[in-house]
């Protein structure tokens, strides 16, 4: 399991990697570089053993209301179809879309993370206990 669980995670911190790398031609980089540097960072730690998985559980929680504010200029007025068909920027609701995307990966990510380090810790912290 923790072998599968590092190759995700190497995986995740890619792809966080490249959408930092993509967004210098966003209107608004610094807040998409910072969500998905700091979800990058993250998984670094992770890999490291050396997640608080509070950060992570934080980082989450963030990107699912940034994710939520972005439902009303989007919700009901694209289809599927249209996130997907091409990479340019189309229309501001398929952006936003694009962008609810981006976010609640991140807060998936952050969130399966935080409770797996978490696991990890009590793990831990219940093998010092016997050992004492």
């Amino acid at each position: 399991m923790k072998l599968f669980v590092g190759l995700l995670n190497v995986m995740m911190t890619v792809a966080f990697l490249l959408s930092v790398a993509v967004q210098y031609n966003d209107p608004d980089p610094l807040a998409w570089i910072t969500i998905y540097g700091l979800a990058s960072a993250l998984c670094v730690a992770f890999a490291l053993g050396r997640l608080r998985w509070w950060y992570a559980l934080v980082t989450s929680v963030t990107a699912l209301l940034w994710a939520a504010s972005l439902l009303p200029a989007f919700w009901g007025l694209v289809s599927t179809a249209e996130i997907f068909e091409s990479l340019g920027m189309k229309t501001a609701p398929v952006e936003h879309a694009r962008e609810f995307g981006g976010l609640v990966t991140v807060a998936a990510w952050m969130m399966f993370i935080a409770f797996y380090q978490r696991h990890l810790d009590s793990e831990a912290s219940s093998v010092d206990r016997i050992d004492q």
